[in-house]
């Protein structure tokens, strides 16, 4: 299988003789969220009920619900709705897939003082003066828990320390202050931790060690090739000189090439041929490396890629299946009618929107405060007829009204599409139980 490595702009880096190229690779979270695309968070936990522990979970809490909104790539599920079915015993499988949480292991804040010597530009001597110290250490994990059984899927702990010193103690920053930094910190990786994500390789392409000025001077032009962009011309000739004159150098760096050009399966067959043929270690390590990063691509594909496009995959499906059965200079009003899911629905909802938009299609701007007290209402009461619908698409100035809803559980999550015609109160379009519409 042809690896897909993500490659957009290699920017190349010259340190005496070395040349450095930087390319963009694609790579699974540290946790295993295989199968997962609801997620609740829930507040954090503390180890000691006092009134700091509490901010600070609130502040954790917080701070990890931005973190996972912008990685772009879960429908998160409020956690008080979830809470609400556990505390009724009720499944809550059938509305998110896993919770993401964790706890206060232990935080520790101290201040402390010592006499230091210090210069004084006034007085232009040595002086003695109080320096006061405040340190804060925190240890915390997060965990995400499987909905279905309440298994926990991974556990991950972050420790962290931080210390201020001033002459000034009224100006130290407070314990508070500190913890929160610290978390700030540690919760930079989350991204990483729960979601795919884009990293920043490089690589140093070879110097021939040989004698053979002729190949010195080739493997020097290719360098240039490399240096100018021409990476397809620059991999054929490392390959021809590997064949000429069995370089390793060559060998290497065309593996490099090959790498940055998106196929590692032939930079690895490449150099298990090296290794084979020269029982090189660097050709050893570069296997190594290499099928390490090929095992990690089958993983993105296989167990992320079709839960990361499969949301994609319907809402482009909507909006062409939207798109054409509407009338000319149609004004549409989008119609959030599920009475479950609602934040996957407006999430679908938003990507019609904005799919529609990009095409053209006039959509009535959803943030007008009275439509959307009159849609709330409509949900509220569980029963709304087409007259109703129609009232809502009026107000709107809509003359074409686009209904949205999530319907189903686990396999059978399917969205429900229904396009109605304002004047001739005629359905245009109704999506069917089709995979098509499987989410």
């Amino acid at each position: 299988m042809k690896n897909k490595m993500l490659f957009t702009l290699t920017l190349l880096v010259f340190a005496g003789c070395g040349t450095t190229v930087s390319f963009q690779v694609e790579r699974a979270p540290k946790m295993n969220i295989e199968g997962i695309q609801r997620i609740a968070v829930v507040p954090f936990e503390t180890g000691s009920n006092t009134v700091l522990q509490r901010e600070l979970a609130q502040f954790i809490t917080a701070t990890a619900t931005s973190k996972i909104r912008a990685v772009n790539y879960f429908t998160l599920v409020d956690h008080r709705g979830i809470e609400r079915l556990q505390r009724n015993n009720e499944r809550i499988d059938n509305h998110v897939d896993a919770l993401f949480t964790g706890q206060i292991i232990s935080m520790r804040t101290s201040d402390t003082s010592r006499v230091v010597e210090r210069y004084d530009r006034e007085l232009k001597q040595n002086i003695n003066v109080t320096l006061y110290i405040r340190e804060a250490e925190l240890v915390f994990n997060y965990r995400l828990i499987r909905a279905r059984d309440g298994s926990i899927i991974d556990v991950i702990t972050r420790d962290g320390k931080k210390q201020v010193s001033d002459e000034s103690v009224a100006v130290l920053e407070s314990s508070s202050q500190l913890f929160e930094a610290i978390v700030a910190d540690k919760l930079s990786y989350l991204a990483r931790d729960v979601a795919p994500y884009t990293a920043v390789e490089t690589r140093t392409l070879m110097d021939e060690k040989s004698r053979d000025k002729e190949l010195k001077n080739r493997m020097k032009d290719i360098r240039n090739q490399v240096k100018d962009g021409n990476y397809r011309p620059a991999l054929s000739m490392y390959l021809l000189i590997y064949t000429q004159y069995g370089s390793f150098a060559a060998a290497y760096n065309a593996a490099v090439l090959h790498e940055v050009l998106g196929d590692a399966v032939a930079a690895a067959a490449l150099m298990e041929r090296c290794y084979n043929e020269t029982g090189n270690p660097a050709a050893f390590s570069a296997l190594a490396r290499l099928n390490r990063y090929l095992r990690e691509q089958d993983i993105l594909a296989t167990e992320y890629g079709d839960t990361r496009n499969q949301r994609d995959k319907v809402i482009a499906h909507a909006i062409d299946e939207i798109h054409g059965v509407l009338p000319r200079d149609a004004k549409l009003w989008i119609f959030n009618n599920s009475a479950d899911e609602k934040d996957l629905a407006n999430t679908l909802v938003d990507g019609i929107t904005s799919g529609l938009m990009r095409n053209g299609v006039i959509v009535v701007d959803r943030e007008n405060s009275n439509l959307i007290q009159a849609e709330q209402r409509f949900q509220m009461s569980g029963s709304v007829s087409d007259d109703d619908f129609v009232s809502i698409a009026n107000a709107a100035g809509a003359d074409t009204l686009v209904i949205v809803a999530v319907t189903g559980t686990s396999s059978l999550r399917r969205l429900q599409v229904r396009v109605l015609n304002i004047g001739r109160r005629i359905n245009l379009f109704q999506s069917d139980a089709g995979d098509n519409w499987k989410l």
